[in-house]
């Protein structure tokens, strides 16, 4: 949808920390433009997160040997798969519709798996007092 540049569609209303367009419409059409030339970069930052995410298996087998396994299955069986759903879900047409709730999944579940992670450690008040 291409306007001409038209004053009027693009002016907007008086709040700072939500600024939309004043007609309806304009708002509709500019939010979906834009989260659907945004799902790109989701897709490349998911891609991002996911590679390192599973290439830390290094650091989980030097610094939990003890709980190696329960890592893993952290890790690979519950984070790595959640991950994979929300790229394939970045391809679907509800992706557009649903853009910023999935930012803000992919935010809680890497947090929440590094806590996870990090929680099963079993050296690293050693490994911090020997390189902290």
């Amino acid at each position: 949808m291409n306007h001409a540049l038209d004053d009027s569609l693009y002016k907007f209303n008086d709040s700072w920390w939500n600024p939309r367009f004043l007609d309806p419409s304009t708002e509709k059409s500019f939010r979906h433009q834009f989260d659907s030339a945004a799902l790109p970069a989701l897709r490349a930052g998911l891609t991002i997160i996911l590679f390192f995410w599973c290439n830390f298996i290094w650091f989980d087998q030097f610094l939990s040997p003890a709980t190696k396994s329960t890592v893993l299955i952290i890790r690979f069986g519950v984070i790595t798969p959640l991950f994979l759903i929300l790229i394939a879900v970045s391809f679907t047409k509800a992706a557009v519709r649903f853009y910023q709730a999935l930012i803000v999944i992919t935010e809680c579940l890497t947090f929440a798996g590094l806590i996870l992670v990090v929680a099963y450690y079993d050296d690293l008040g050693l490994f911090v007092t020997q390189f902290g």
